[in-house]
């Protein structure tokens, strides 16, 4: 079984890994149900997950050190902090979100919530003022 593993996840490219691995993150809560939408065993599915990580890990790590990558793997265009600690994103989501812009409010660690989506970059950097500031 090992092996079947090793041919599918070998014969996947890293970009095709990491958007399976940021999938599990941004849409599951457990493996179980990753592998029951795939069409997957629970084995295969954590192999991909963990294969996808490494690859995920790889792309961030050669990425240009201007651009700060968020932890769902999108690249951050913009920031608001608020004295009350609030903090919300604006981002390119290069498509994963099925749009090509996001804002989401974000905690201290870093894990993105409660998103809002766009496909006009403008839309979405007057939504993260919104969101801000409430406008």
């Amino acid at each position: 079984m090992r092996e079947q593993i090793n041919l599918m996840t070998d014969k996947l490219s890293n970009e095709n890994l990491q958007t399976l691995y940021l999938d599990w993150v941004n849409n599951f809560t457990s493996s179980n149900a990753f592998a029951d939408h795939h069409g997957i065993t629970q084995p295969t599915a954590v192999r991909l997950i963990e294969k996808g990580r490494e690859a995920h890990e790889r792309i961030v790590a050669a990425a240009k050190i201007t651009e700060k990558f968020l932890k769902n793997g999108a690249i951050e265009i913009a920031r608001i902090e608020m004295g009350n600690g609030d903090i919300f994103v604006a981002a390119d989501t290069n498509g994963m979100a099925g749009t090509q812009w996001a804002t989401w409010a974000m905690d201290r660690e870093g894990s993105t919530f409660w998103g809002h989506y766009f496909e006009d970059r403008d839309e979405c950097l007057k939504d993260l003022h919104d969101r801000a500031y409430g406008g």
